[in-house]
């Protein structure tokens, strides 16, 4: 234990002691100069990171707004056409989900597990949902391109040649998390 020195009175006061014997001050413990000086660089640290994550957010930004700069106006007619498409669907595979769970013997015990949207626009759903008997069961469903909702139980071979040619490739958008908050709401 070291002594320092009291910041009221100035008699000499031990480093583990609460106040001062002579005064009844509280005493003041002093950070150390390399307490100090690593919260400084902590300090210098994190100011360097945002001002880092702040340019390599204005370099995108700038990046994109060249990108669009140089499109011919056909180019970004194109480019909000296929964005338009995607979100609807999107929207045609979160409804998917809905009307899969609005379909089940117990809607509420409908848990979706995984929904994968293709980009051909084929939605594949895995799913968890109760049978007549109380039993909860794993099953899937594909939504076709076409809008044709397949599930395994029902449609058996459709079901099985389209969850073939569409969901087992590789390229799709897991949009679980999404849904699964719509399907709450």
């Amino acid at each position: 234990m070291a002594l320092i020195k009291c910041g009221e009175c100035g008699n000499d006061v031990s480093t583990a002691a609460k106040t001062c014997p002579k005064c009844g001050a509280k005493v003041t413990k002093r950070t150390s100069r390399a307490t100090k000086a690593l919260g400084a660089l902590f300090g210098v640290a994190i100011i360097a990171g945002i001002v880092q994550s702040n340019d390599e957010t204005v370099a995108k930004q700038k990046a994109e707004t060249a990108r669009q700069a140089a499109m011919t106006p056909e180019q970004r007619a194109a480019e909000e056409a296929a964005k338009t498409k995607r979100t609807a669907q999107i929207q045609l595979a979160g409804a998917g989900a809905v009307a899969l769970k609005k379909s089940m013997k117990d809607p509420t015990a409908f848990e979706l597990t995984s929904l994968v949207l293709m980009p051909d626009g084929t939605a594949c759903y895995e799913f968890r949902g109760k049978n007549s008997f109380g039993a909860i069961f794993p099953t899937s469903a594909v939504a076709t391109s076409k809008g044709k909702l397949l599930t395994q139980e029902r449609d058996k071979n459709a079901f099985v040649k389209a969850w073939n040619d569409a969901c087992t490739k590789a390229g799709g958008e897991d949009l679980t998390t999404i849904v699964k908050q719509i399907l709450l709401d």
